[in-house]
């Protein structure tokens, strides 16, 4: 089992991918992102203002999205998260 720098298995973070990219494209984009964020911090019950919520989806997409296509793959997130 590979595991990536923040201690997660590679298999784990296409489990999460896969369950961000509703549209099973392939891809994760800004809507799906931003979805899953708002998802998360409310089954967590942690309040997020509209304001937060768009600064973290885009501070985390642009850095996600390596190639700046506009788009997250999940080649982009295991660079992200390799050494």
């Amino acid at each position: 089992m590979k595991v990536t720098t923040v201690n997660i298995s590679a298999e784990h973070l296409e489990h999460i991918f896969k369950l961000t990219d509703t549209n099973s494209d392939g891809l994760v984009d800004t809507l799906e992102l931003g979805t899953m964020i708002a998802e998360s911090y409310t089954r967590l019950d942690i309040p997020l203002s509209v304001g937060d919520w768009a600064g973290l989806m885009l501070a985390l997409f642009n850095r996600i999205d390596i190639n700046q296509d506009g788009f997250v793959s999940f080649t982009e997130v295991i660079q992200l998260f390799q050494l």
